[in-house]
């Protein structure tokens, strides 16, 4: 029993160091209306995040969204460890809690992590039979611990440009824990207006944008815009000159 609570004790402090924290349960922000799935799947890229420890030393990110035969969403989180100097994804899993509410998720991230085998060159398609030797890019690393599902709640998007996404997560001592990206279609971000708006209204529900940081997507080499599945196409290294 005493080691029960030691494990709870240390995923706890897992969980909060980095994301923000704040007294009071989570508010009540509502999720986009007519959330369109089909035209959210896809590329996504960093622009701004909470911060949070893990990824202290990752840059490059890109989200791709996928649906799976059972309609689940495959969630693939793809960054450049600047440590190792190789690309690393994490995959995960999100179901729709209510079909009425589309953008309201669960999400279980996988208990494995990859890294993404640097001298990939050329396209590869899951819809092709190149698909095979896609097994060979994604090298097992580790197993994680036990992953618990969180929210993971898409309360904005125009499908085109940018995305909002936030998790916010009640914790015993009366505080909760929020978690907020900022994504855009393209490696090259979004305009200081687009910005200006999405803070403007996260404002409005008591989220405290001071604390996003921007996403590092310089000298980033571009995965292909029409990832499905793993196919992403990763170039061999990423520059460091500045």
């Amino acid at each position: 029993m005493e080691s029960h609570y030691i494990l709870l004790i240390f995923t706890l402090i897992g969980i909060t160091i980095g994301q923000v924290t704040q007294p009071g349960r989570c508010p009540n922000i509502p999720t986009i209306q007519n959330f369109n799935l089909y035209q959210f799947l896809g590329p996504w890229f960093g622009v701004e995040q909470f911060p949070e420890f893990k990824q202290i030393d990752l840059v490059c990110p890109v989200t791709v969204f996928n649906l799976n035969i059972n309609y689940t969403i495959r969630i693939e989180q793809r960054d450049y460890n600047t440590l190792d100097e190789q690309y690393q994804q994490q995959d995960g899993t999100a179901t729709v809690l209510n079909p009425l509410d589309p953008g309201k998720w669960q999400v279980r991230d996988s208990q494995r992590e990859y890294k993404i085998h640097q001298q990939i060159k050329g396209v590869i398609s899951v819809r092709s039979r190149l698909a095979v030797k896609s097994i060979n890019c994604l090298v097992p690393t580790k197993s994680t611990k036990q992953q618990y599902p969180y929210p993971y709640w898409v309360i904005d998007t125009d499908y085109r440009r940018f995305a909002v996404t936030w998790t916010c997560i009640d914790l015993f001592n009366g505080s909760h824990l929020q978690y907020v990206f900022v994504l855009s279609r393209s490696r090259r971000g979004l305009s200081q207006y687009i910005r200006y708006l999405i803070h403007r209204y996260l404002q409005a529900f008591g989220v405290d944008t001071s604390n996003l940081q921007s996403n590092d997507q310089t000298t980033c080499f571009t995965a292909a815009q029409n990832t499905t599945g793993s196919g992403a196409t990763f170039q061999r290294g990423r520059p460091f000159q500045r």
